[in-house]
């Protein structure tokens, strides 16, 4: 005998994005061995390596799972290629997969089969990074007058993401000033290149500043890429030392409502709001006026999707509102603080919780009716189309339930009146109106959560059934 290689198919190439994660190539058409007795006893073993590839990294760098075969411990003819890109990695590679048997390579025969398949991770753009190493700056007032101060607040400057990033990016800092902009004289900037901050006071001017900074690139959001770093606080104090503001939230400091509410307004939820050395609920200090602002922050960037308009605290009469986004919930949480433009007051945190609303199932029938002839095979047919409610509502189970309404089976027996059934009924039906007759055991209609109908016909019958098709999901709603 001449022993064959044990066989098998790739796909010539596969497209992925970066950071994909663990990816999983299937194989096909495996075959252990020719239908031969001379094989039947060959064993198989899979080698899996990397030919080639073009990429910013080394080789060493390239996987967090390094390429295997993972072969179904139940049957070895169902195999698939393994990996998981490191993350950032991007670039073409060539994976060669070897199956190997083994019988002996005398009289010519082959006892391997190697293929290859070429593997092509597209770039995504990586968030910048920017790592702020000094967040809160102390000054005298008119010490940054006739010249700007500088303090370093991000050692090492920003970064546009990872090093195969860096060589073709360019990236700035944004700085926007949340309170107290009047103190200074020009717009505070932050250097991308060294994390430099500089900032110039107006003359006489003393108070309390909030800069929000974050790292912009020009990587762009194709393919989901981030080109924005997280948002960042910076606080300027400027001497001479106020006394802080106060106030307090109600107690549970926490929101609760339903998906969908729209424009929602807590009265108040901030009590005792007072500029500092005063009677509470005042914005007097020491016989100045001093104009009071809450400042209000997502404590984590992801939930601000909850919001069409983000949170806001009144400092007037102590209200929090916002406005919800159409289908988003979830749970937010913000902390609050209170400037009355020289210092800022304690910062106290409350949670807004959006509870999540069941949206009903939808079905639509591809027709009201099925035709179908006596002794007919096992029927599977889409039938209808459906979904959950929304694609955030996919991971739901649907459950059809079909109810007969009405039947006439008019033969083996002679023909009787159509049979009706209430909703409030489910009695069993006249031995001729039975829905069951046209039926074998366990073969009546069902619609699975595909909308795929199937049924089992009884032999030598026929006649027409009526039923009620109802669709439920496992969210709590039904339609």
């Amino acid at each position: 005998p001449v022993n064959q290689p044990p066989s098998f198919a790739l796909p010539a190439q596969y497209g992925i994005l970066e950071n994909n994660g663990l990816l999983s190539i299937p194989l096909t058409g495996i075959k252990a061995f020719p239908p031969t007795e001379d094989e039947a006893a060959d064993a198989v073993t899979w080698n899996v390596s990397l030919v080639s590839f073009s990429s910013f990294y080394s080789e060493e760098q390239l996987f967090a799972v390094q390429p295997h075969i993972a072969v179904d411990p139940n049957d070895d003819t169902v195999a698939q290629a393994t990996l998981e890109f490191a993350d950032s990695i991007n670039g073409n590679f060539t994976i060669r997969v070897t199956s190997s048997d083994d019988a002996s390579n005398a009289n010519g025969g082959v006892s391997s089969l190697s293929q290859e398949i070429r593997v092509q991770v597209k770039p995504v753009n990586s968030r910048p990074v920017l790592k702020l190493t000094l967040t809160a700056l102390q000054a005298v007032e008119d010490a940054c007058t006739d010249a700007p101060c500088t303090a370093t607040v991000a050692a090492g400057g920003a970064t546009v993401g990872p090093p195969d990033e860096q060589p073709f990016q360019s990236g700035e800092i944004h700085v926007s000033v949340l309170a107290g902009g009047t103190m200074f004289a020009r717009q505070p900037r932050v250097f991308f290149g060294n994390g430099s901050l500089e900032y110039q006071t107006r003359p006489g001017q003393a108070g309390f500043a909030v800069l929000q900074v974050w790292a912009v690139d020009d990587g762009g959001a194709e393919d989901g890429g981030t080109p924005s770093s997280v948002h960042q606080t910076i606080t300027i104090t400027v001497s001479p030392v106020d006394d802080p503001p106060t106030f307090q939230l109600q107690d549970p400091a926490e929101v609760v409502v339903w998906e969908g509410a729209g424009a929602v307004t807590v009265p108040h939820f901030a009590t005792g709001v007072s500029a500092g050395l005063t009677e509470i609920g005042s914005d007097v200090e020491n016989g100045e006026a001093q104009p009071l602002q809450f400042i209000v922050q997502l404590m984590d960037a992801d939930t601000d999707e909850l919001f069409l308009v983000m949170p806001h605290l009144s400092a007037s009469d102590g209200s929090l509102s916002f406005t919800l986004r159409e289908q988003r919930y979830g749970t937010a949480t913000l902390n609050a603080t209170l400037s009355d433009s020289n210092s800022l007051s304690h910062t106290l945190n409350f949670t807004i919780v959006v509870r999540d609303v069941n949206d009903a199932p939808v079905f639509t029938l591809v027709s009201s009716h099925h035709t179908t002839v006596e002794d007919a095979p096992p029927a599977s047919v889409t039938f209808a189309t459906v979904s959950a409610g929304g694609w955030w509502e996919e991971t739901q189970v649907l459950n059809f339930t079909l109810t007969a309404l009405e039947a006439r089976i008019p033969d083996p027996l002679p023909p009787r009146p159509w049979v009706a059934l209430t909703d409030a009924d489910n009695v069993a039906l006249s031995t001729d109106g039975d829905p069951m007759q046209l039926f074998v055991p366990g073969g009546a209609p069902t619609i699975d959560g595909f909308g795929v109908l199937r049924y089992q016909l009884a032999g030598g019958r026929h006649g027409r059934v009526k039923y009620r098709v109802h669709l439920m999901d496992s969210g709590g709603e039904a339609r």
